[in-house]
């Protein structure tokens, strides 16, 4: 993307949020989605009677999903900072070579629903949502990585 249009979009106080490449998903579908569950998560809050002040303290540092159903949320969408991960390559794959590139997860992004991997080959952060995670490797086993290229 040029500077120039970079610039325009900065001057017309326009908001520049990019998508991750071949998501078809992104689009205004989720985005109702999306206002569909911050209407329910609305409703469960006034329902259950919680703090107004924020959404994720309730009283006494209960949230919603435990003050109306007895249980706690699941978290299963939240990775581990340094775990080893694949990410899959569908943009230059060809029937020769690897499909996916060892990185590490090293974070989310802000504008959009997709994780940072730094691949410690190239030494650069790369934006997927084509993600496998190994929990079991943590940052111990980078430097062997690097090393056996």
């Amino acid at each position: 993307m040029s500077q120039k249009f970079k610039q325009l979009l900065n001057n017309l106080w326009i908001k520049m949020e990019l998508i991750a490449p071949f998501k078809s998903h992104q689009n205004r579908v989720s985005k109702q989605k999306n206002y569909i569950f911050m209407e329910k998560t609305a409703a469960v809050l006034i329902v259950a009677q919680l703090n107004k002040v924020s959404s994720t303290k309730a009283n006494n540092e209960v949230i919603p999903q435990k003050k109306l159903y007895g249980n706690k949320s699941c978290l299963d969408a939240i990775q581990i900072f340094g775990c080893t991960n694949y990410v899959h390559n569908k943009t230059y794959q060809t029937k020769i070579k690897s499909k996916a590139m060892v990185c590490k997860f090293v974070g989310y992004n802000k504008t959009s629903k997709i994780d940072r991997c730094f691949d410690p080959i190239k030494i650069k952060v790369i934006l997927s949502q084509d993600i496998q995670f190994d929990k079991k490797n943590v940052w111990s086993n980078i430097s062997s990585q690097i090393d056996k290229n």
